[in-house]
């Protein structure tokens, strides 16, 4: 706004004259101005680190972006900046319907590897409906990870899906709810466990497993933290974790239970662990919401190796409270495939 013009503006809160050299704020979305002093009582917000007034708040897409200065100068940026590209990549996450999905990224599939996680929310009750969301998007995912399985490694036989192999980490003993972590892997991979950084406590569940195909490695691992769980020993015990992973070709999916929209001492406490394992995260937008609350960022897929990254997003049908999230990279020497497969049952590998 040019400074000639605040004589002839009006505060949008208590509609008394802006004047040269008083402090103000304008909206990002309306250009409506206030006092800055007014701003705290005016029901305006800071969204993605703009100022938004009370009428245009609730039309802006929530994005979490903490590398978002990176791309505030494009002029000096440099596009093979790690920053840049972890910014860039969040930026461009966005929710997608599976036909949305299948139009704009067939052939990101086709011609690359991806994963997909879920929280199920109950083998017993929902498998049987992301089978049938997995036969629609019509795309073979390298790997897929799904927490809160409530289903018991010995009961994981009757869970198998064309094409891949499973692991089912243990449930947390005493609770039938609530508890759970599995994955399922292309069955051109080979694949081995890693015990060492797979557990289950009651403030972390952790499954890790490292792929090969011909003469690259890739690990990946699902994590689940119950909300129920102490949050300082789950930072402590996702720190011994996150030493014994290998320094590239990693991937974290998982249900964090860390809302990353949100702004408290938590999230600033997980950032710092993930960032300087070296650990960025894919997904920027809502991945829960519940009916009459709030949508909230607690799914994610973080990486360490963000060159590798193409793609990344949420797919709006979902089963559950929580959306389907994707990343599409390019890691392991498999690609993708849209033709449907007929069913057939595969060897099941469960952790003992």
């Amino acid at each position: 706004m040019m400074i000639n013009q605040i004589f002839r503006e009006r505060c949008s809160h208590c509609l008394k004259s802006l004047y040269i050299g008083q402090s103000f704020i304008e909206c990002a979305s309306c250009d409506s101005v206030m006092h800055s002093k007014c701003f705290s009582r005016s029901g305006a917000e800071i969204i993605n680190r703009n100022y938004y007034c009370y009428l245009c708040k609730d039309k802006v897409e929530i994005r979490y972006n903490p590398f978002l200065n990176f791309e505030d100068n494009t002029e000096q940026s440099d596009p093979n900046d790690e920053n840049f590209k972890i910014s860039s990549l969040l930026d461009k996450c966005q929710s997608y319907t599976v036909e949305k999905l299948k139009s704009l990224h067939s052939k990101n599939f086709e011609q690359n590897c991806s994963s997909l996680f879920l929280n199920i929310d109950g083998n017993k009750s929902n498998f049987d409906c992301f089978t049938a969301e997995l036969h629609r998007m019509s795309q073979n995912f390298t790997i897929i990870g799904i927490a809160e399985t409530n289903v018991t490694s010995a009961e994981s036989s009757v869970y198998h899906l064309p094409k891949y192999n499973h692991y089912y980490q243990n449930t947390l003993t005493g609770k039938s709810k609530g508890t759970g972590i599995a994955m399922y892997v292309n069955e051109d991979l080979s694949t081995v466990v890693n015990e060492d950084v797979s557990d289950v406590t009651e403030n972390l569940e952790t499954l890790f497993i490292t792929c090969q195909k011909n003469d690259r490695k890739a690990t990946f691992g699902v994590i689940y933290r119950p909300p129920s769980g102490n949050f300082a020993k789950f930072l402590e015990e996702l720190s011994k974790v996150l030493e014994h992973l290998p320094k590239k070709s990693v991937q974290i999916m998982g249900d964090f239970n860390v809302n990353l929209h949100a702004d408290n001492k938590e999230i600033t406490e997980f950032e710092d662990i993930m960032f300087s394992a070296g650990f960025f995260p894919v997904i920027s937008t809502y991945t829960h919401e519940k009916p009459g609350c709030k949508q909230t960022c607690i799914d994610n897929i973080f990486t360490n190796d963000i060159s590798e990254s193409i793609a990344s997003g949420t797919i709006s049908d979902r089963i559950s409270h929580h959306l389907p999230i994707f990343h599409v990279f390019n890691s392991l020497d498999v690609k993708n495939h849209t033709t449907p497969v007929k069913k057939k049952k595969v060897p099941t590998a469960t952790l003992r």
